[in-house]
């Protein structure tokens, strides 16, 4: 695992960092763009938020939006 996932850490000219690190990235990013922590913490194999809400609770907007909001934004739809 660790030769396949620096290889492709290069390839992809990401500096290299364990994959405890991209998980890290991957919850508090994602938990920062307004996905639910249900589905994060499914994502990271957890059977509820607790552990997200204890370790990445920092990067949770206090002022969630609406799904339907963040999806149109992401498909490139005007939200205004």
């Amino acid at each position: 695992m660790s030769t396949w996932f620096t290889s492709h850490l290069k390839k992809a000219g990401v500096r290299h960092r364990g994959a405890n690190q991209c998980r890290h990235t991957f919850a508090s990013q994602a938990l920062s763009n307004y996905v639910p922590a249900e589905w994060v913490a499914r994502q990271l194999g957890h059977t509820d938020t607790s552990m997200v809400r204890k370790h990445y609770g920092r990067w949770i907007p206090a002022d969630t939006k609406s799904m339907a909001g963040i999806v149109s934004q992401m498909m490139g739809f005007r939200t205004d």
